[in-house]
């Protein structure tokens, strides 16, 4: 939790703007929308995260084989900040 505290702690002009919509289909490729791009809540928002392996890292962040509410295993990768 100590990532979450960090978030909660920010100064919020410092976070990437997040947008009350679903992460589904594509992306709008409207000129506004990419000079103002926002992050979309993840469909399974709150579910159990079960961490499998990890896979690696890099200048950016780190990269896990993790299960995301039962489904199949996935690379989610956790953004250095």
């Amino acid at each position: 939790m100590a990532s979450l505290t960090l978030l909660e702690n920010s100064d919020p002009a410092d976070l990437p703007p997040i947008e009350d919509a679903i992460l589904e289909g594509a992306r709008s490729s409207a000129w506004r929308d990419l000079r103002n791009p926002k992050v979309r809540r993840f469909p399974r928002h709150g579910a159990e995260i079960t961490w499998l392996e990890y896979l690696g890292h890099g200048i950016s962040g780190l990269v896990f084989k993790v299960t995301i509410g039962g489904g199949d295993p996935v690379a989610l990768k956790i953004a250095r900040l």
